[in-house]
């Protein structure tokens, strides 16, 4: 799809067109962000390294759910494995297979059996779900969870006033993006193009918001300041890609074998 048919196209986030190289426009994004009961932790953590020294400082406080259960619990992993490792070969295991690369894991793999004796009750939760229980109950203070899990939570009142959400850097947690896509055969496509940019307008995105707790996939800054402030903290336009199925399945296992 071209800008000149779609000129709200210029408003996306470039970011998230490089995992599609331009071929499909983004609508809507996720990411996995800190969520942290702000009662308990007046000053939360705002780097990965914060966020480790964080979990050992506070024993039960933290805890995230296996990465076999859900997106949330996984993007934690592998941001503490992303930590120690060359960005050339993250990029690799995004965009490919290589199960050479990942002998890359194991000093990761070790900080994160590191932290067993702080994680709550010893316990990884099955499923994002989970985790937002736990810290709609006080039970956790810290923890990471989808964006829009969270926001949806907070908005129907499972999660309280207390609980906010920010995001990390050094680096940030996994997210990605809804596409949607024009084929090259498709009828009407002066109609489908409108419809399109009408999905990329501000007060469309504003829905995305409202609506479905999504990011806006637009730049923020063509958001209002009502959306400029509700995504301040948790970095809206940034979504660090996760790693392709096979390799993100191979991780999975590891983690079970070596973690828990």
């Amino acid at each position: 799809m071209t800008r000149g048919s779609a000129k709200n196209v210029a408003k996306v986030n470039p970011d998230l067109l490089t995992p599609v190289k331009g071929a499909a426009i983004p609508y809507r994004g996720s990411s996995v962000v800190l969520a942290y009961d702000s009662s308990k932790v007046s000053n939360p953590p705002k780097t990965l390294a914060a966020l480790l020294t964080w979990i050992k400082q506070n024993p039960g406080k933290f805890t995230y759910n296996s990465p076999n259960s859900g997106g949330s619990g996984y993007s934690f992993v592998q941001t503490v494995l992303d930590n120690s490792i060359p960005q050339a070969t993250i990029t690799k295991m995004v965009n490919g297979y290589d199960t050479g690369l990942e002998s890359n894991w194991k000093t990761g793999l070790d900080t994160l059996k590191s932290l067993n004796p702080f994680i709550y009750q010893g316990v990884y939760p099955n499923g994002n779900a989970a985790v937002l229980t736990l810290l709609g109950k006080g039970d956790i203070w810290v923890a990471p969870v989808w964006s829009d899990q969270a926001l949806t939570a907070l908005k129907s009142g499972q999660l309280g006033s207390n609980i906010k959400l920010t995001q990390i850097s050094n680096p940030s947690f996994t997210g990605g993006a809804a596409y949607l896509a024009v084929p090259k055969t498709a009828k009407n496509k002066k109609s489908v193009y409108k419809f399109v940019d009408y999905i990329l307008s501000p007060s469309a995105q504003q829905m995305i918001v409202d609506v479905m707790a999504g990011f806006p996939a637009i730049d923020i800054k063509y958001m209002g300041d009502s959306i400029k402030q509700k995504f301040q903290d948790v970095s809206a336009n940034t979504l660090r890609p996760t790693y392709s199925t096979k390799m993100a399945n191979d991780l999975k296992a590891q983690w079970q074998q070596t973690v828990p």
